[in-house]
């Protein structure tokens, strides 16, 4: 598991920390848009520049990639609503304090890790 965050690309990392972000806030499974609506706050957190814009398709993308590459869980609601029908969900498929030390050793996002561990 560490080797495949510590490989994952910075942007695949952020994506999979704003996941962590929402499952220590009880707000997983998360959608789409909720991920990208937190990535687009956290955004100006973030050290260096590394990452300097976050689009809906690219949190979309990435989600796949992290889910393909099991560092997350994908899951379909079997209740929702019409309008988020079909729609997957995510939750961390790893150990969240072996993921948070493996970012946490990224400078880009150890500003957010250090957030989350207060």
């Amino acid at each position: 598991m560490r080797e495949r965050i510590a490989e994952a690309t910075p942007f695949q990392r952020f994506v999979l920390l704003g996941v962590l972000e929402l499952d220590g806030d009880g707000e997983t499974p998360a959608y789409s848009f909720d991920v990208y609506d937190l990535l687009e706050e956290r955004v100006d957190d973030l050290a260096g520049d590394r990452i300097v814009g976050v689009t809906r398709s690219d949190v979309i993308e990435t989600l796949s990639v992290l889910e393909a590459e099991g560092l997350l869980d994908e899951e379909r609601p079997d209740d929702a609503s019409p309008t988020g029908k079909g729609r997957p969900t995510y939750v961390p498929a790893v150990d969240r304090a072996e993921a948070l030390d493996v970012l946490g050793g990224d400078e880009m996002l150890a500003p957010v890790v250090a957030t989350l561990r207060e």
